[in-house]
Formats: structure tokens, sequence, C-alpha cells
């Protein structure tokens, strides 16, 4: 065994090398397909696995002759739970923000997705930079802008305080609108179902949205249902704020399958044991539900 490892070795470039070369160069192009001696690690066949220098190597297979290789080192640390990790053709993962876009509606997915590897996952929005959130006392920040985006693999668009105002060429509307037939899920939390009904990708679907909006999620073309998570095609919706995390482990089993969600679900305990039996309208009192309604429709939203 370590007569044939050391011989491996010899025929490939070893992990320090490999990095090295990322280094000099963030990406490069390579016709050649993975090596036959290269073992199948998944159960659809789409990873790689090698050992350069004891540490593993995932590379998921070319989808062409031309494919490119990039560096995702996930860092043990602070960065990420995996360590030590190298891709092909990572699985690009476009979180949208907004001015007043609902905090949670996001980070739950975020949360879900950005440790999982393979996984590029970063914030857009219609300009890179500081976006507020609905209550003005949280800044996120876009990394990537709207109009340098060509294509996802997922898209994910949250909720918030912006949805009811929606006029003609809104941005995020538009960037649905282009960026959809690209996707291989296209996603929202909350009324960021509103976007998507707004860029006619709902238009009689069953999809789901925070309670409060079901009726104009209906006036706009869409079937609501009180359903978390909903799927529709190559199209997921979920319900309410905190729904996005579930939404987010659904897409996880989804794109690698389930023994990953377990995975994440555990590393990030979401072991749901709620204080008060109060998350839907049906489980509260009529006075409750007339007080939520009424901040809500205080606060436009």
């Amino acid at each position: 065994v370590d007569a044939q490892r050391g011989a491996a070795q010899r025929r490939t470039p070893t992990f320090a090398a490999l990095r090295r070369a990322l280094r000099r160069r963030s990406t490069f192009t390579s016709p050649i397909a993975p090596p036959e001696s290269m073992r199948i690690v998944s159960k659809s066949g789409d990873a790689w696995l090698r050992y350069f220098e004891d540490l593993p190597i995932h590379l998921p297979v070319p989808r062409s002759e031309g494919c490119i290789l990039r560096e995702r080192y996930l860092a043990a640390s602070t960065k990420s739970i995996f360590s030590g990790v190298w891709y092909l053709n990572m699985t690009t993962i476009g979180l949208v923000l907004y001015p007043k876009f609902t905090a949670l509606d996001i980070v739950g997915p975020f949360q879900t997705l950005v440790d999982v590897p393979g996984f590029d996952v970063f914030f857009i929005a219609n300009e890179v930079g500081p976006v507020e959130d609905h209550t003005g006392r949280l800044t996120m920040s876009a990394t990537k802008s709207f109009s340098e985006i060509t294509e996802l693999d997922v898209l994910v668009v949250p909720g918030g305080n912006a949805d009811r105002g929606i006029k003609e060429n809104d941005p995020v509307v538009e960037f649905v609108k282009r960026i959809h037939p690209t996707t291989t899920w296209t996603t929202s939390v909350c009324t960021g179902s509103i976007f998507l009904a707004h860029a006619g990708i709902l238009d009689g679907l069953v999809a789901t949205t925070h309670w409060a909006s079901y009726d104009r999620l209906k006036a706009l073309g869409a079937i609501p249902t009180e359903t978390r998570v909903v799927q529709s095609g190559k199209v997921m919706t979920s319900a309410g704020v905190s729904s996005g995390i579930d939404m987010g482990l659904v897409l996880v089993a989804a794109l690698v399958g389930e023994d990953m969600a377990k995975a994440v679900q555990l590393a990030i305990e979401y072991d749901p044991q709620p204080p008060f039996d109060a998350g839907a309208p049906s489980k509260v009192s009529p006075e409750l539900l007339e007080l939520v309604v009424a901040l809500f429709n205080e606060n436009n939203l």
C-alpha cells in the first residue's frame, strides 16, 4: 500500500505544488479530465477524491472538456468546519441584498450553505458595498454587483420592507428575470417571493411567503400555500423569516445529498424547541394576531 501510494505521489503534483501554482494564477483552464485512478466518493458520481500530502482534495467532475480549476481552501479555524479542500467547478450561490431587507431572511440560508465544501457563497446587490436592513441598525456588505453576474447555480432572494413599493425596472426584479434562466435553483425567503412573482416566474406555481402576504402573492399570479418550504420545478420558496434555515438545508440536500444536510444541521445545532407554540396565525388568539397585523401595517411590512 505504501509503495502504491508513493508511486501515485510521484506521478502527480503535491498539494503544496498545486497550491503554489494557484497562488501565482488564481484560475487556469485545463482540457484534461480527472485521472481514471481517482476514486469516486459521492453517490451521484460528481466528486472525486485523491490525497496529496495526507490532505483530501475534492474535484467535481468537469462539466465540459475545458474546465476551470479554482482554489477553495477552507481553514478549520474560523472560516469553515471543513479543511484542506480544493475544487473544480464551484457551485455559485448568490445571496441578494437590497435596502430594507430582513437580516434573518438571508443570514439563515447563508449559515446553512457557506461551510459546505464546493459552494462559493457570496452577497450581491445593485452596487458593491454596504446595504442597510429594514431596521436601519444592521448593515451587510455586497461583494459583487448585479451587473457583473452573468450566471448562478443558486439565487436566494430575501424578504424585507421594500417589496410593497416595487416599481417598474426594479433592480432586484430585473436581475431575477435575467439570471433565472441560468440557475439550477431560484429561491426566496419570506416576501422575497414577491420579487420572484414580479419577475413573472411564479405564474401559476404553488409558492409560499410570509403569512401576512398570501393575498399579495395570489394577486401576482402564484398559488399561495402554508407549506414551510415549497419546490415547484427549479423554483423554491419558503415561508416567513426563520424558514430560510429550513430552505437552506433543503437546498444542501438537493445539491449534495441528505447526509451533508444532516451534518450541517448538526453543526449549527438546528434543533428547534420554541418556548411558545405561537409561530403561525392558527396557533394564537385573535387578539394577538390583530396586534401583530396592526404592527405590520404601521411599519409598512
